[in-house]
């Protein structure tokens, strides 16, 4: 036999025989290790555990609707939300201008911040509300093209 072609054969053995020891018995000998330590039971616990599904019962699954006073609630705080919104769209043109100009807004452009006091009374009733939850606020739906903007 050519000694190229032998030498070839040999090392393609200890690869193969490197590969089996690498994917295959490194990692029964560290399961092993693992479970070694633990109580008798736990190997079996443990394939119970790994190889059941998992799933949610639906039987198990209690939903609740927020409460009508939530829902009102949520309500004039949009309905406050939207007039503000309206406000600052009237005055975009001014508030633009202001920030182009890096400028001060002048005392007598200053109206569409009255709102502000309405919005955050409806914001503190809607937060203190026992069932509010960000998931029932439905943020990402504007309720007016002015309120989509801001």
């Amino acid at each position: 036999m050519n000694p190229i072609v032998r030498s070839l054969l040999i090392l393609a053995g200890v690869a193969v025989v490197c590969a089996v020891l690498i994917f295959m018995v490194r990692p029964s000998v560290q399961m092993s290790r693992t479970f070694s330590g633990l109580p008798q039971g736990a190997r079996a616990e443990f394939d119970a555990w790994a190889t059941s599904p998992i799933g949610v019962d639906a039987s198990t699954l209690n939903v609740v609707l927020p409460p009508a006073e939530f829902e009102e609630a949520k309500k004039v705080f949009f309905e406050a939300w939207n007039a503000q919104a309206e406000r600052i769209s009237a005055y975009q043109p001014v508030i633009n201008d202001i920030n182009t100009r890096n400028a001060y807004l002048p005392a007598d452009s200053a109206e569409f911040v009255t709102g502000t006091e309405e919005i955050v009374v409806a914001w503190e009733a809607l937060t203190a509300h026992p069932a509010y939850a960000l998931e029932d606020m439905n943020l990402l739906v504007p309720t007016s093209p002015a309120a989509a903007q801001t």
